[in-house]
């Protein structure tokens, strides 16, 4: 009798042990609703709040136009809703399970939601955030609001028109210049690389130094005298360029450093302490083939500067 009861103590232990296991499984894995949602013989989980059936599908090349929100469970990885962009390339499923997979089966206008196991992604290489735990039921939860399908001819027209205005604007470049100078009726040449440099205001000072650390003002102008940086609080508010994220402040440097402007480098070797001078800068000594920060590529710049 006392052994079989102990046999008996023993089968109820092992019950509840069973029963808390699954419990803990249970509670580890990720429990969003999935109401509503279908699935695909890979595994995708899958609910369209919207389906335009009869419009266009994408294709593998294509560039989606989209809204789309990234949940890890139930917290946010990423979300540009209410900021449409260009921000899925679709490519061939690289294996079962993909999120490429999902993006065929919409069509533009759809809003579609995915589910995919985090432990798919992880064994194909994606990473996920801290809190992913192998073997739990994890998944990665996408909303995407599908907007317009870029193809890849319509990518491919967009770069063959954007290397005709590169072209069309190295090729101007030099005319633009030529054309301010008359306009301004600038009467002095043209430095040894192409840059003109205006004295605006004669300094005392000794003549700046390579390897001197300097304070300076500027101020930067497109050739049509729209003002495109400065550090001037005032005049970026009047032009309406202020931003609230930058500290306005003197300028430094050190003369003749590889991270300051070739522009400015050439002019900071030929002025004085106290001088202020307005340049005439080249494309090639400015921002070059690549622009910056609002600047295109092949633009000629007006500097105005001025140094402590």
């Amino acid at each position: 009798m006392i052994l079989k009861g102990f046999n008996e103590m023993v089968r109820t232990f092992s019950l509840f042990l069973l029963i808390f296991s699954a419990a803990a499984f249970l509670m580890s894995c990720d429990r969003s609703d999935l109401t509503g949602y279908r699935k695909t013989r890979t595994e995708i989980h899958y609910k369209f709040e919207k389906e335009n059936s009869g419009a266009i599908q994408p294709k593998v090349g294509d560039v989606l136009f989209a809204e789309m929100e990234v949940k890890f469970g139930d917290s946010a990885v990423f979300s540009n809703f209410g900021n449409p962009q260009r921000i899925l390339l679709v490519e061939e499923p690289k294996f079962p399970g993909d999120l490429n997979e999902g993006l065929l089966m919409m069509h533009r206008g759809d809003i579609a939601n995915f589910a995919l196991w985090a432990d798919t992604l992880v064994n194909n290489g994606i990473e996920m955030p801290l809190s992913y735990k192998q073997g739990t039921g994890q998944r990665m939860h996408y909303r995407i609001a599908l907007h317009e399908i870029v193809s890849q001819k319509d990518l491919q027209n967009e770069q063959n028109q954007m290397m005709a205005q590169l072209e069309y604007a190295r090729q101007n470049e030099p005319k633009a210049i030529a054309k301010y100078i008359e306009d301004k009726h600038i009467a002095q040449d043209s430095c040894e690389n192409g840059m003109y440099m205006i004295k605006q205001k004669e300094g005392l000072g000794n003549l700046l130094e390579t390897g001197e650390s300097i304070n300076f003002d500027f101020s930067i102008y497109s050739l049509d005298e729209v003002l495109v940086n400065t550090n001037d609080e005032n005049k970026a508010r009047e032009n309406g360029i202020y931003n609230p994220e930058i500290i306005y402040e003197k300028a430094q440097c050190i003369v003749g450093n590889d991270d300051v402007l070739p522009a400015l480098n050439y002019a900071f070797l030929r002025m004085k302490h106290g001088d202020a001078v307005k340049l005439v800068v080249p494309s090639k000594l400015a921002y070059g083939d690549f622009g910056w920060q609002g600047i295109p590529p092949y633009a000629p710049l007006i500097f105005e500067i001025s140094v402590e």
